[in-house]
């Protein structure tokens, strides 16, 4: 782009009425200059633009005139970065306009070059001095465990954020001590997702666990490729127990049991303000299925969601407790998630039931 079509673009900008989200995707400039023209004419005087995205930029210098240009803004509420070279440089400018500048609420951040820990180092310090962001985004961005954990420090302290999303993280013992640290000292947070690239048991979750049995604030906790074990599964249900503000639980419980699915049926069972709970693909068998089946009689207003029946351990016999505990329940509007391999050759027969019990709906797919 010329320095000539910048200034127009920039006074466009400036009179604009109507538009309220401006996209620069792989944009290059002739100068920084024009850029810096641009930004200043008609970002930063336009009433009406709430929303800056950038996408597949890869000269760090350009984006950090961008970055700049956020810590005089007084109209962007929302800022979106994928696929760009941030560099260091670029994220400490950006940490710098976070505390700068009280409008922006929403910052995300994804598959770009954020300068690894050095790059996130400055993006915690600017989440701790912020007190307006109230989304905070980092996805594919190359985060490791010290990254996390980093993020996690930040966020110990700032109390306007209210939800984070981390995928694509490399997230070890380490990033789980520190978030388990936010869990229990900020209320703030309602809604924490967290995604790794790992896929080998971490020691212990039971940090975790023990946090949230702290915590009255938090409504949502997605757990994904965070595998978690029947020690774990204790800790999360005597968690559940005292917790009274979880609304929805995703935990990975591919190492999960029927020991494991005892505990969280126990649970369930007095828990009053969980409304969905899934455990992915398990290794539940049917003495399990009788704990969550009993769970759900026990427990017959508040459950909406029971995602616990991807197994190929249960069978029939485990097909005909749920089958038998859904008569009933009042509450529940799903008994397990799409793709559900149960093994059994009665489906037509539990998916009449549900039907005739209208609230019910069980989606799944039979495999050979």
């Amino acid at each position: 782009m010329t320095d000539a079509g910048a200034l127009a673009i920039g006074s466009v900008f400036k009179s604009n009425k109507t538009v309220t989200s401006v996209s620069f995707n792989g944009c290059q400039m002739d100068s920084l200059e024009g850029l810096e023209e641009m930004l200043l004419q008609g970002l930063n005087h336009s009433s009406c633009i709430r929303e800056i995205r950038l996408a597949d930029i890869q000269d760090h210098t350009e984006v950090k005139v961008f970055m700049e240009a956020l810590k005089t803004s007084t109209n962007i509420r929302d800022v979106y970065i994928g696929n760009c070279v941030m560099g260091t440089k670029g994220m400490e400018v950006l940490a710098n306009a976070l505390p700068m500048n009280p409008f922006i609420h929403s910052l995300s951040l994804n598959a770009s070059d954020i300068g690894g820990n050095s790059g996130v180092n400055y993006l915690a310090q600017g989440i701790a001095q912020n007190n307006s962001l109230e989304y905070l985004g980092v996805e594919d961005c190359n985060v490791d465990d010290e990254g996390v954990e980093a993020i996690a420090k930040g966020l110990e302290v700032n109390r306007s954020i209210t939800e984070v999303t981390l995928f694509g993280i490399s997230i070890g013992n380490q990033g789980i001590e520190a978030f388990s640290r936010v869990i229990s000292r900020n209320m703030i947070l309602n809604s924490i997702l967290l995604k790794s690239t790992r896929t080998e048991r971490l020691i212990s979750l039971e940090w975790l666990a023990n946090a949230v049995s702290l915590n009255s604030g938090l409504r949502y906790l997605r757990l994904e490729n965070i595998p978690m074990s029947n020690r774990d599964a204790k800790a999360f249900a005597e968690a559940l127990k005292l917790n009274t503000s979880l609304q929805f639980l995703l935990l990975d419980g591919r190492y999960i049991g029927n020991i494991g699915a005892k505990y969280m049926a126990e649970a369930v069972m007095v828990n009053t303000s969980l409304r969905r709970l899934h455990l992915g693909e398990t290794q539940i068998g049917n003495i399990g299925m009788h704990a969550f089946a009993h769970a759900t009689r026990v427990n017959s207003h508040y459950m909406e969601m029971l995602d616990v029946c991807k197994s190929k351990k249960i069978t029939n016999v485990g097909f005909d407790f749920l089958k038998n505990a859904i008569k009933f329940n009042t509450g529940l509007d799903d008994c397990c998630s799409d793709h559900v391999n149960w093994y059994f050759t009665r489906y037509n027969e539990m998916l009449t039931l549900l039907r005739d019990y209208r609230r019910y709906s069980l989606r799944g797919q039979l495999s050979d």
